[in-house]
């Protein structure tokens, strides 16, 4: 998920449009991977994408997503 995110950051500000983002992201991603890892993968790559673009406009899960890292890292000090 991680080398989604940085991918997606990458393509953010290129001027071109979501669903061509999308593409690009996972043009990178494939790659990066052996083909068969990529073609297993692929439908979960894009329920990310999508998940994570999701995520980033919307304020109010953003909040909770922080929240929630906050109070796990704080048990983890345990």
């Amino acid at each position: 998920m991680r080398i989604i995110l940085d991918i997606m950051i990458s393509v953010q500000n290129n001027g071109m449009s979501g669903d061509q983002k999308k593409t690009m992201v996972l043009y990178k991603l494939q790659q990066l991977l052996d083909p068969e890892t990529f073609e297993r993968y692929e439908p979960v790559f894009g329920l990310t994408i999508d998940l994570l673009k999701l995520v980033s406009h919307d304020k109010t899960m953003l909040k909770g997503l922080k929240s929630l890292k906050t109070g796990w890292l704080s048990c983890m000090r345990l």
